[in-house]
């Protein structure tokens, strides 16, 4: 039950964590090196916050890059 799939494209890799985040009914372990406040990126911080309110335990590891003046963003996810 574990594998791999290639995308070719930002919109797929994005289609891809949408369904992903959708189909979690337990747990979502996420890993980011940079995550930016762009429109994807805040579309899938919502996604996560959805997830976590209907009961999926949501864990993120991500890299400090691109975190800078966030500080108070990143702490209320946590804290969620």
């Amino acid at each position: 039950r574990n594998g791999f799939q290639l995308l070719e494209t930002g919109r797929e890799a994005l289609r891809a964590r949408d369904a992903l985040l959708a189909a979690a009914r337990d747990t979502i372990d996420a890993q980011y090196d940079i995550w930016n406040a762009d429109a994807s990126g805040r579309y899938l911080a919502g996604r996560l916050l959805a997830a976590a309110e209907r009961g999926v335990l949501v864990r993120v590891l991500l890299d400090d890059m691109n975190v800078a003046g966030r500080d108070g963003d990143l702490a209320r996810l946590a804290a969620h």
